[in-house]
């Protein structure tokens, strides 16, 4: 069982190398809280493991500059409710292996596997610190009478307990978790330490030059939010417009990490070349450095931003409005601090 054998991976080198803290990644979505909890674990000088669910993400990682060498990646197939029951046999092993001090995450949602490790490596004086910004985006419903059975059952087993959370983006869907109560306020931070202590990438303005990034658009047609042919015929005049107001003269794209979706955005853009970034840095690193950004949505606005945010959804036929509600309700919680300062084309 690959469960079996990354426990023991796990505490071999916990042993071996006397990690005192797990990290625990799974997307790029929240990474500045990754690269934060990192630094600090460096200046005070404590070994760290980080165990990651995201092949993109560790690949990335092993090529940064002062990440700790000890990454695991491991994967899971869902995190439905029997992916949890099938491997909870397995929690004996917590009275054999060995125990860390703290345990670092930026999402209360968790997998399995992720739920099993906190599980098998805490003890009584083990601290678990998650600093999810999307925290009070969660929403705690009352389950059915055969599930609350069940989950409170199980929980009487389990020094973490498992939780269920309704987390809303476009649509609703519950997702299982730790408790809230682990979520801890994190301190004010910026990108320039972070830069500074991982990157050190030099500032390269571009006068009059544009950011294009959508990996949502295509999602919303799927989902029958948007009438998409009569949407990209708006944005295409609207985009056209802009880039003739502002003299646009240089037009930047930038996909998403570990995201299939097409750039809808980009294809719209008429007479011009688009100079395309391939590179995986966290696009909080680089916003800075264009005049404009044309988006869909991202939560790499949900901190403050210099650069122009010019947001497309008003150009978007949305088929009623509860699909225009679950869209602005998405945007407002991934641009929470940059709101107020968006425009619209």
């Amino acid at each position: 069982m690959d469960a079996l054998k990354l426990i023991f991976k796990v505490n071999r080198i916990i042993k071996k190398k006397n990690i005192r803290n797990f990290l625990f990644v799974d997307s790029f979505g929240g990474i500045h809280h990754l690269f934060y909890i990192l630094q600090n674990s460096i200046k005070i000088k404590e070994e760290t493991l980080i165990i990651c669910a995201n092949k993109e993400i560790y690949s990335f990682l092993k090529k940064i500059k002062n990440v700790p060498e000890n990454i695991i990646y491991y994967k899971y197939k869902n995190n439905l409710l029997i992916s949890f029951y099938k491997i909870l046999p397995l929690i004996i092993l917590k009275f054999f292996m060995n125990k860390i001090e703290n345990i670092y995450a930026y999402k209360i949602v968790v997998d399995p596997i992720r739920f099993l490790i906190i599980n098998i490596f805490i003890s009584s004086e083990s601290n678990i610190l998650v600093h999810d910004q999307f925290i009070n985006f969660y929403i705690f419903k009352k389950k059915t009478f055969l599930k609350t059975f069940i989950l409170d059952f199980t929980n009487l087993f389990l020094p973490v307990n498992l939780k269920l959370y309704i987390h809303k983006d476009l649509d609703e869907g519950v997702y299982p978790s730790i408790n809230k109560k682990y979520n801890k306020k994190i301190v004010d931070y910026t990108w320039q330490d972070i830069n500074k202590n991982f990157f050190n990438l030099k500032r390269l303005k571009k006068k009059n030059s544009l950011l294009v990034i959508d990996d949502t658009i295509h999602l919303l047609s799927k989902l029958k939010y948007i009438d998409l042919e009569s949407s990209k015929k708006n944005m295409l005049i609207g985009i056209n417009q802009f880039l003739k107001k502002n003299k646009i003269n240089k037009v930047y794209s930038k996909d998403h990490p570990n995201s299939k979706r097409p750039n809808i955005l980009i294809k719209i853009i008429k007479n011009k070349k688009i100079q395309k970034i391939k590179n995986n840095l966290p696009l909080e690193l680089i916003i800075q450095d264009f005049k404009y950004c044309i988006f869909s949505s991202s939560s790499a606005f949900y901190y403050k931003a210099n650069t122009k945010l010019y947001n497309i959804s008003k150009m978007m036929k949305f088929v009623d409005s509860k699909s225009y509600d679950n869209y602005f309700y998405l945007l407002k919680k991934t641009c929470k601090n940059n709101i107020k300062k968006l425009k619209f084309l």
